[in-house]
């Protein structure tokens, strides 16, 4: 709707019922999109008979996105609906419509659904009467019994529902989706308790009944958070309009200018505007309202604090930000017991806990099989064959913070751990701050005697297709380490003097079976072949492998659980080992596909085919087809059409062999946005292929006009094309007395043309169809 368009039906004899039903029909498996910032009216001029703008018959889909839609009679005593919905889908998401009445007695709505489903999370449902119609009842909705609704938004002037029957009493709960608030005349309404309500305002709403966000938390050297991105956590509903921040209690005035980093000492408060989408609103009062886990104070922003808030939080002074934790923990030693105290690699972090509660917050725990564990106390010995781990509370000191990332859900931890110079586990404690609190877990393992006679290696990330390897590893057992040391690569001395290609790396190495070569740092993995990695450890000191006298090895060994072999078997094996498993290379199942850089249709461009895969080594985009409303395949686009872009998605090929399968079920996002709702799909083909349809729900957009700068000399124009938009036509015309005498077409080429006349006038054209996209521009001496 790109303006005001009325249309009025001729008038038909009053003692005849041959009238026009409705301005538009969505007659069986039709489509309809109605977007824009205009409106449509449609005067059904009929006599005692109902009427409607838009009728939508049985499998046909209507839908709505903004607009007003009108139904009026004109001067002619009847009733005219917006819409009239006789079967099929209704979907509306925003906009206004309007049905009238002058026709005494008879009820009106804006929107009657006598049959099928609609699907109303947003806008305005209005209905009026008219001279004779004064006695008549109208409502924003009418449902009658045959028909489904699902009302998630919308703000109805009365909604009349079907007669109870004797098997069923029909309620606004049977309507309004659950979790959604209904208002009457802005009170709170139980709808379990309402019937039909004429007469009053209904709304339907989602709210937000509480606001726990979360920013990057002032950082030594850190830049602070300014874009609506950069806010974690933000309800389903609401978006983020402005971050302001205060430094020292003044206003942080230049930090819009990219150089403002946070520094040590200085204190930090950031007020943050959430506006509520469309049939949203805030909840008053909030039942909880923080920023960064920090009480924030909660104002209305723009006076309307259900549609608008500002929280402000005071985020203290502040910190350097601590992204790893290096701790040692002496570790068990047969016949030995336990020791509480933890050293640190920094002042920055403690352990928690004094002298009196310490083992509240440092526990050692004790498994016979490594799968059930219970605490111990500060008087058992460690026994061998037994398996221990450590757990232990950290928290950071003044002036520093933990670095959190965001997992869609909460706010996690984003530190890594060491105990003794092996990766921990690093987990939230329950209810704690992540930035200022953490848990660290580590599994020492199997307590051994002096002989260390089994060997446990976890950890190990296993080859996937397409992925390069991985050097990292932990150990389960005490009495051995990783042999750090033992590294091995290739110069590259003709492209790099100081280039290396590692291929045994911080004691792990990989090696292709099927290959019969080592695998380098920088190479990729081919699914279907064969990987032996090759570990290396060392016995510490007091300690030895088991073996015979013949240096035979009486170890066992396992990697991620699996039982792998020892390969020393030289003089040196009570001291150096090397342990290797062989891993076939796993194809990965895809369930969620990430596709990037799909451009929107715009009117007199060719579709954009060129879609990126967020994972190309696992999936690639093969195709794009882009597809009207008829599913006829485009080369161009026109200006209000919508359209659908097809996309296949292949499993990466290498050498015949699948980089990835997919689900059953799969997902998709483009773009960042959920691939789903009407006439979405994704299909999977096969193992290798799935379909994408993602179906843009505004027409394609006009492109945007060019700038023309113009001089006159005398009754001589000078046109010059100063810009150019992709799609555009420019074409000249001059008029002398108003005849049209010359023409001329500017291009990239030739920008600039003179013309001769008392009027130089400049048109914009679609280059598709030669339609202008915009007015003319008139140009004067």
């Amino acid at each position: 709707l790109l303006g005001d368009a009325q249309f009025t039906a001729p008038m038909a004899k009053e003692d005849e019922h041959r009238v026009y039903d409705s301005l538009i029909q969505v007659r069986p498996n039709g489509k309809l999109n109605i977007t824009g910032s205009g409106s449509l009216t449609f005067h059904g001029n009929a006599v005692g008979w109902p009427t409607a703008a838009v009728a939508v018959e049985e499998d046909g889909v209507l839908s709505i996105e903004s607009g007003t839609v009108r139904g009026d009679t004109g001067n002619r005593t009847s009733f005219c609906y917006a819409v009239n919905v006789n079967g099929g889908t209704l979907y509306v998401y925003d906009g206004t419509l309007i049905g009238t009445n002058r026709y005494d007695q008879s009820p009106i709505s804006a929107v009657n659904l006598y049959d099928g489903v609609a699907y109303i999370h947003g806008g305005t449902f209005q209905s009026r009467v008219f001279d004779g119609a004064v006695g008549s009842k109208y409502y924003g909705l009418s449902i009658s019994e045959g028909a489904a609704a699902h009302i998630s938004g919308g703000v109805f002037k009365g909604i009349s529902l079907p007669n109870s029957t004797q098997s069923h009493t029909y309620r606004m709960s049977d309507y309004v989706e659950n979790g959604y608030v209904m208002t009457i005349d802005g009170s709170k309404a139980t709808p379990s308790l309402y019937h039909t309500i004429s007469g009053s305002t209904v709304e339907v709403y989602k709210e937000i009944s509480a606001v726990n966000i979360h920013v990057n938390s002032p950082a030594a050297g850190k830049a602070p958070a300014t874009t609506p991105e950069e806010v974690y956590l933000v309800p389903e509903g609401a978006t983020v309009k402005s971050i302001t921040w205060y430094e020292n209690g003044e206003l942080w005035s230049d930090i819009n200018f990219g150089s403002a980093r946070f520094e040590p000492g200085n204190t930090y408060s950031v007020e943050i505007v959430l506006v509520a989408d469309n049939n949203v609103k805030f909840a008053d009062p909030l039942t909880s309202a923080t920023i960064n886990y920090k009480k924030a104070a909660v104002n209305a922003h723009a006076g309307n604090r259900e549609k608008a808030i500002v929280l402000t939080a005071d985020l203290g002074e502040c910190a350097a930000t601590i992204s790893e934790v290096h701790l040692t923990v002496t570790a068990p030693k047969e016949g030995e017991k336990p020791s509480y105290t933890v050293g640190l690699g920094s002042e920055a972090y403690k352990p928690v806990g004094n002298y009196n509660n310490y083992k509240d917050y440092r526990q050692w725990y004790m498994s016979s099989d490594g799968d059930e564990w219970w605490v111990i106390n500060e008087n058992q010995t460690f026994i061998s064959g037994y398996y221990y781990k450590f757990v232990v509370d950290i928290q950071t000191a003044s002036g520093y913070e933990f670095a959190v990332y965001d997992d869609g859900t909460s706010i996690q931890p984003n530190v890594s751990a060491t105990v003794n110079g092996y990766y921990a586990k690093v987990i939230k404690a329950y209810e704690q701050d992540p930035s200022t609190y953490i848990t660290v877990e580590y599994n020492f393992g199997e307590c051994n005697d002096s002989i260390v006679e089994q060997v446990a290696i976890v950890d190990v990330t296993a080859p996937v297709a397409g992925q390069r390897p991985n050097y990292t590893y932990n150990i389960l057992g005490t009495g051995y380490q990783m042999n750090t040391d033992k590294n091995a690569y290739k110069d590259i001395y003709w492209t790099n003097p100081t280039e290396k290609w590692y291929y045994i790396k911080n004691g792990i190495g990989w090696f292709d079976v099927t290959e019969e070569d080592w695998v380098y740092e920088h190479e990729t993995f081919i699914p279907g072949h064969e990987y032996e990695v090759n570990v290396y450890l060392f016995a510490e000191d007091g300690y030895e492998f088991a073996h015979d006298k013949w240096y035979n090895m009486q170890i066992t060994a396992t990697v991620n659980g699996q039982t792998a072999e020892f390969k020393n078997t030289g003089s040196d094996c009570a001291w150096y080992q090397q342990i290797e498993y062989t891993f076939t290379c796993a194809q990965p199942k895809v369930d969620t596909l990430l596709l990037y850089d799909l451009d929107a249709p715009q009117a007199g461009k060719t579709p954009d085919t060129e879609v990126t895969a967020a994972y190309p080594e696992f999936y690639e985009v093969s195709a794009v087809r882009w597809l009207d409303e008829e599913d006829n395949e485009v080369n161009a686009f026109e200006q209000g059409r919508l359209y659908t872009a097809e996309i296949t998605v292949a499993a990466k090929d290498y050498d015949g062999t699948d980089g990835c399968i997919f689900a059953d079920a799969m997902t998709a996002y483009i773009d960042g946005t959920k691939v789903s709702g009407w006439n979405n799909s994704v299909t999977k083909n096969n193992d290798n292929t799935v379909t994408i349809r993602y179906s843009f729900r505004k027409g394609a957009a006009a492109p945007a006009a060019p700038s023309v700068s113009s001089v006159w000399e005398g009754d001589s124009c000078t046109v010059t094309l100063e810009s150019f938009e992709e799609g555009v036509s420019v074409m000249a015309a001059s008029y002398e007395n108003g005849r049209m005498t010359e023409v001329t077409y500017l291009t990239i080429i030739a920008p600039s043309a003179s013309l001769s006349g008392d009027t130089v006038q400049v048109f914009f054209l679609n280059t598709v169809n030669d339609t202008p996209i915009c007015e003319a521009t008139e140009l004067h001496p």
